[in-house]
């Protein structure tokens, strides 16, 4: 493995364990309605971008996905057990968007499992 893979594949380690944090430690109180959607919604487009940049290959890339969703489903199931947390489908569904938003602009953007023109 290649310096620069390492340090992606720590960053992503690194940024599952602050997603796993902030989802189920105590909150503050409510917020303004369905902003925590669009933050969910962001915060796994970022996950499934930060996990295309840790792998090299379009097959790693989707287990990493069906991955992060499932980590995200499991984060909302333990909500329904952590003080003053709730867990919600809707949560769910903005992190399963957000992961498959995030993998379509990242493979749009720089896609190197594509063939380019005249290569075997």
């Amino acid at each position: 493995m290649t310096h620069s893979l390492f340090i992606k594949r720590s960053i992503f380690a690194l940024y599952a364990i602050l997603v796993g944090y902030l989802s189920l430690r105590t909150t503050a109180g409510p917020g303004i309605e369905h902003v925590d959607k669009v933050m969910h919604f962001g915060v796994y487009g970022l996950f499934a971008v930060l996990g295309f940049t840790a792998v090299r290959s379009a097959r790693a890339f989707f287990w990493i996905c069906l991955a992060i969703i499932a980590y995200g489903g499991l984060l909302e199931v333990a909500q329904f057990y952590a003080a003053d947390r709730v867990m919600s489908l809707y949560d769910f569904t903005a992190n399963t968007f957000g992961v498959l938003t995030g993998a379509a602009v990242a493979i749009m953007v720089k896609n190197p499992w594509r063939q380019r023109p005249g290569t075997p």
